[in-house]
């Protein structure tokens, strides 16, 4: 139960009975049990990887191209692609896809606008995510690439979520 005669005498900072008052703390670490282990200190590194194993985004608002580059692949047929992102660290699971903003397929060549973006496999170490692109005028076999159309508002989010 909260009672302010505990605290030293002229204290401002109330937080119990304050509304909407925040209390703020790091360097703190729960234990199991009652025997205190050593701090686990893990690298900003560390913690971005196990991060990244639930969610990971690609996107090109970095880019200084509109055309940035989003996955290298071949093409399969005439109207289908294939492409494959590397994942920075292994995700929990298969990852969903999702996608946002405006697609291009390019051989070098000839830029085409891709209808479709969809994930057709994952490695079996979930390293990597191969998407399919649909588009149109292709040319089998012959190497291509991703690209962002619109400007820098292109993403593909893999989801490994619990």
């Amino acid at each position: 139960t909260y009672d302010g005669s505990n605290f030293a005498a002229n204290h401002t900072a109330d937080v119990i009975g304050t509304s909407s008052a925040t209390w703020q703390i790091t360097g703190v670490q729960l234990e199991v049990g009652d025997t205190a282990t050593p701090f686990e200190h893990r690298s900003y590194g560390d913690e971005l990887a196990r991060c990244q194993r639930y969610f990971y985004r690609v996107d090109n608002s970095d880019s200084t191209s509109a055309a940035a580059r989003f996955g290298y692949g071949h093409a399969l047929y005439g109207t289908a692609a294939r492409a494959v992102i590397p994942l920075p660290c292994t995700m929990r699971t298969k990852p969903s896809i999702s996608t946002g903003g405006t697609f291009g397929v390019s051989d070098g060549l000839v830029a085409y606008d891709a209808t479709a973006v969809s994930l057709e496999a994952v490695t079996s170490s979930d390293k990597t995510v191969c998407l399919v692109i649909s588009s149109s005028s292709l040319t089998a076999f012959r190497p291509v690439w991703i690209e962002g159309k619109s400007g820098r508002d292109e993403f593909i989010n893999m989801d490994a979520e619990l």
